[in-house]
């Protein structure tokens, strides 16, 4: 007599052990996978973070190597914070003192910046001599009123001289330390909207004597604009001068994402001296 084969599968006994043991595998498992995973997440917050503060400085730190000495200046307006500088396209040394007409070292093709390079003359802008902080803005010592300026080399050319005529009589300074005469193109500003947490930079050609028409929005005008950082939550400008020395400035921006907070301390000289 031939015995029946014996039916094979599992027991409620075995199934209920095989899902317990695959539950501790999946959660050990899991343990191990969340921790990089959340490591990952965090580090990319973080450089988001961390690019979010740092994204001004790099314009912020290129005009001022190109700013006027000592015509940095900031103010506070709650909501508004800015800092404005005044914007130089180069710099000649004169020979003889600045007036109506006077001379400078070099030839005409060759002084101020290459972007003058041929002009035989330059529109709308401003001549500085030692600046000595608010004096450029208010244009009552050490800065010309806007005027045109004709570039043309004085006989012979040997001599090495241009001789700068101006459409307007300057009443400007001539004690510079190091006989240098700034051209002065207009203002750069950076203005920190705390609330809409955005730097927009402003570049224009106006220049009023008071910062505090220069701290909202509203106030520029035409200028030239650009939105240049986004989730800035805090800014906080400086900065420092003393006689014979470059002007300091300190600018601190503080971002914020997920309930993170990041501040940033950048330091700067101006290159460019009286």
């Amino acid at each position: 007599m031939k015995s029946r084969r014996r039916a094979q599968g599992f027991t409620l006994m075995e199934l209920v052990v095989a899902i317990a043991i695959s539950g501790v595998v999946v959660t050990f498992a899991a343990m191990f996978i969340t921790a990089p995973v959340d490591a990952y997440a965090a580090q990319s917050r973080r450089a988001r973070l961390l690019a979010d503060a740092s994204m001004p400085w790099p314009r912020l730190q290129a005009d001022l190597r190109n700013a006027l000495p000592n015509s940095v200046r900031w103010r506070d307006n709650g909501r508004y914070k800015v800092l404005e500088m005044l914007e130089t396209r180069g710099f000649a040394r004169y020979v003889t003192p600045p007036a109506a007409s006077f001379d400078v070292a070099g030839t005409a093709r060759g002084i101020f910046s290459t972007e003058h390079v041929g002009d035989p003359q330059i529109t709308n802008v401003f001549l500085s001599v030692n600046n000595a902080w608010q004096e450029a803005y208010t244009r009552t010592a050490s800065m010309t009123p806007t005027l045109n300026i004709t570039l043309a080399d004085t006989a012979p050319v040997v001599a090495g001289h241009a001789r700068l005529t101006l459409s307007a009589v300057p009443a400007i300074n001539t004690n510079s330390p190091r006989n240098r005469v700034y051209l002065v193109e207009g203002f750069v500003a950076y203005l920190c909207d705390q609330t809409l947490g955005t730097i927009t930079r402003y570049r224009g050609v106006g220049v009023v004597a008071n910062v505090a028409s220069h701290d909202t929005p509203a106030e520029f005008g035409g200028a030239e604009f650009e939105v240049i950082a986004r989730g800035i939550v805090r800014c906080d400008f400086a900065e420092q001068r003393a006689p014979n020395l470059p002007q300091q400035v300190t600018a601190r921006f503080t971002a914020s994402r997920n309930n993170e907070i990041l501040t940033l301390l950048h330091q700067a000289s101006l290159e460019n001296l009286p």
